[in-house]
């Protein structure tokens, strides 16, 4: 019976960290520039997160990381896109590595968002994918874009925190739980 209250502590807990985890401002850009930039921000939109707080640049760089909030960086590449963008791989994984330094040294939360399913894996993805997830506090996949566990392995590996969902609507919740909204 002693067993019960205490997993209410650790359950309440839990929820109130991850409420308070993750703040206003909020920089929402790509890392691999595909389209999965819009559907995030629709869903962050849908979570109450506020727009007038939330700065959209696919193109971001350091300089546009804000201090004390939060940045999202949603990974996955797209050929086509990185392809009218004029980008190389290796060059948006700098740009990946510059916004995380910057997001330290001005005390940011990042939070992966990977939403791309299987199109969003691979040899031109998971290169960006994994130099995000390593430093990122927080990953949230569509679980269709992790059946091999690559997310899951390396957030454990790096003892972050890892959740998925299976439809926009699901994921959509877990924004507003991240956010304490």
């Amino acid at each position: 019976m002693k067993f019960i209250p205490i997993l209410l502590v650790f359950f309440l807990s839990s929820v109130l960290w991850a409420a308070e985890f993750f703040t206003e401002p909020v920089l929402l850009t790509s890392i691999g520039q595909s389209a999965d930039l819009h559907t995030v921000k629709l869903m962050f939109k849908k979570a109450g997160v506020d727009t007038l707080k939330t700065t959209v640049n696919k193109l971001a760089g350091a300089g546009d990381v804000p201090k004390n909030g939060t940045v999202v960086l949603v990974v996955g590449a797209s050929q086509k896109g990185l392809g009218e963008a004029r980008i190389s791989t290796s060059s948006e994984i700098e740009r990946a590595v510059a916004i995380l330094q910057a997001a330290k040294t001005n005390k940011c939360k990042v939070m992966l968002v990977h939403i791309g399913g299987k199109e969003r894996r691979g040899e031109l993805s998971d290169d960006i994918n994994r130099t995000v997830a390593e430093k990122a506090d927080y990953l949230l996949v569509r679980s269709e874009g992790d059946q091999d566990g690559f997310f899951k392995n390396i957030a454990t590996k790096n003892k972050k925190t890892y959740t998925t969902y299976v439809k926009t609507p699901e994921g959509i919740e877990k924004i507003k739980s991240a956010f304490g909204k």
